[in-house]
């Protein structure tokens, strides 16, 4: 499946990289909320259709979705990038 394709990152937890940069990713209310001690530069969620419906960055920013389902979160810090796919109810 090509949603499982460990070069996509998605699944893979991203709770800490070995650069001991920790992102948090959770969601209630069609809010996602990111959680880290780095600095996002950027922070993109998509439909797992491939559509981007939101972005945001900085220390621990929210990024609302226009309706429950499952997304996926792609995070840019300084030093590394990586990816989450998440429900929101």
């Amino acid at each position: 499946s090509p949603n499982t394709d460990p070069n996509t990152g998605i699944g893979q937890l991203i709770d800490t990289d070995e650069r001991n940069v920790a992102v948090t990713v959770t969601a209630d209310n069609r809010t996602i909320h990111l959680a880290t001690e780095a600095d996002i530069r950027l922070a993109l969620v998509f439909t797992t259709g491939g559509t981007c419906v939101g972005r945001a960055d900085g220390k621990n920013p929210e990024i609302e979705v226009p309706e429950a389902g499952t997304y996926i979160v792609k995070i840019y810090t300084a030093t590394r990038d990586a990816s989450k796919k998440i429900t929101v109810k």
